[in-house]
């Protein structure tokens, strides 16, 4: 199997690095600025297994579409890049150099960005995926560990993957053989949306109050980020389950839900919140943007979401230079 995978940040590693031991020939697309600092090998931290640190070696590496085709044709293209990178005339050349047939496996929360993948490709080659795991460029601030990338599956999680078998029993098998449990799902697009739709207003409502978990429960973040989950859960995802929203909108079991992730977690979870998404803040800002204009769309209410979006604006005011 060869596979591409289009960024090699945190995720993009993750996922090359089990590909890689369950016997795939890998190729990172990334930008030509990131070339030398990849080539040789870096270090990963297997969280999940419990092991040493290890090398991520054996892949190649490409950063345009001539390079793309001559390293292909692929089986399977991985998309790891933020939903507020993935579109663009990069993008869709990409796509056309790796082959008539591959295999396009689409891992963006965004509530359309399967959808726009489809358009480019034809939907019978699109494989719906979830990121059920946590990847972070290592170390944390005051951690002693070697600089590289780390991650961690929650016990008994399986990467959630959906599409035509014979697309997707492919991948699943060589994740599996190289240490990722992963399973085909009837709808990972749908598990992913709604996950998103609670989870991407929390996060910006952390934003909003400075990365602190501690001030999450707090009146006005929680009241924003409650109300914009249930305006974006209402417009993507209407028929999943109501339980998270009701165990987030109880602010005694939201803060023992923070304490008992801080213990359980081996990573400081603020810290990670913090790097990573800060990391990937345009994303967060292009999604609340696209779950407005769907939901003005549609004639639905947007009072919330549209708050945290304008919480998320004055922080960006505050975070530029005076004069």
């Amino acid at each position: 199997m060869k596979v591409l995978i289009v960024g090699a940040g945190a995720v993009g590693q993750t996922y090359g690095f089990h590909l890689l031991r369950g016997g795939a020939q890998v190729s990172f697309y990334v930008r030509p600025r990131r070339v030398a600092e990849l080539q040789g090998g870096v270090v990963v931290h297997p969280l999940s297994l419990g092991r040493a640190p290890q090398r991520l070696e054996g892949f190649t590496l490409v950063s345009d579409a001539a390079q793309v085709a001559a390293a292909g044709p692929f089986d399977v293209v991985i998309l790891t890049v933020p939903s507020d990178a993935l579109r663009g005339d990069w993008s869709v050349a990409l796509l056309e150099a790796a082959g008539p047939d591959a295999t396009v496996v689409a891992l963006q929360p965004g509530p359309d960005d399967q959808a726009w993948i489809a358009g480019q490709v034809g939907a019978a080659r699109v494989v719906a995926g979830v990121i059920a795991l946590l990847a972070w460029p290592a170390p944390l601030p005051g951690v002693d560990r070697a600089p590289g990338v780390a991650w961690w599956r929650p016990p008994f999680g399986k990467l959630p993957l959906s599409g035509a078998p014979a697309r997707v029993d492919p991948l699943v098998q060589a994740l599996r053989r190289g240490g990722m449990p992963a399973k085909r799902v009837a709808d990972a697009g749908a598990a992913g949306a709604a996950a998103s739709a609670v989870m991407m207003p929390f996060i910006a409502a952390l934003e909003s109050v400075g990365w602190e978990l501690a001030r999450l429960p707090e009146p006005e973040p929680h009241r924003l980020a409650l109300g914009a989950a249930r305006e974006i859960r209402a417009l993507v995802a209407p028929e999943a389950s109501t339980l998270p929203l009701w165990l987030l909108g109880r602010k005694g079991l939201l803060r023992i839900g923070v304490w008992l992730a801080r213990r359980v977690m081996p990573m400081d979870l603020q810290a990670y919140l913090k790097l990573h998404f800060t990391k990937v803040g345009a994303q967060t800002r292009y999604m609340l943007g696209r779950y407005v204009h769907l939901a003005q769309a549609a004639g639905r209410p947007t009072a919330h979401t549209q708050g945290l979006l304008d919480a998320l604006a004055a922080v960006d005011a505050k975070s530029q230079p005076a004069g």
